[in-house]
């Protein structure tokens, strides 16, 4: 089942915390793997409004795995809308709850988006995967030890 939803300057120093960059992920990004994390857990709280509208987004059941993909065309991004894209795919398929959830940012890499079993706030784990495949052997790994 598949649905859409309708800088690449290298840089030595992550652009928040002004620490040095040491592998090329972060330099490609211009973040550092904590920075990076922390902004988006800082940006995927609770349902947002906002006058430039929802995500676009595709995604994907592959078996026990959501793979959800951000088109990056210029509105919210996954990461910034997160509570809502994963209400979206959820009115189509049913609860998540027993699903590993992935998505690629709109840097390309892939992360885990793990929901709060008490509270349902979505946060995200890092896979610092740039490959579909890579992120979907590391989910499924995850479900295994589920």
């Amino acid at each position: 089942m598949s649905r859409q939803h309708s800088n690449n300057s290298t840089s030595n120093i992550c652009r928040r915390c002004g620490k040095p960059l040491k592998d090329p992920l972060s330099q490609q990004i211009g973040l550092g793997p904590v920075c990076r994390l922390h902004d988006k857990n800082g940006n995927a709280g609770g349902p947002t409004l906002d006058m430039f509208g929802g995500a676009d987004f595709t995604f994907a059941i592959k078996g026990p795995v959501v793979v959800i993909q951000d088109l990056n065309s210029g509105g919210r991004s996954v990461t910034n809308d997160l509570y809502n894209v994963l209400s979206a795919i959820e009115s189509e398929v049913g609860s998540l709850k027993d699903r590993q959830l992935i998505y690629k940012d709109s840097f390309g890499v892939w992360d885990r988006v793990v929901i709060d079993e008490i509270s349902g706030t979505p946060r995200i784990v890092s896979l610092r995967e740039t490959s579909e495949q890579a992120a979907f052997k590391k989910a499924l790994r995850l479900c295994e030890k589920d």
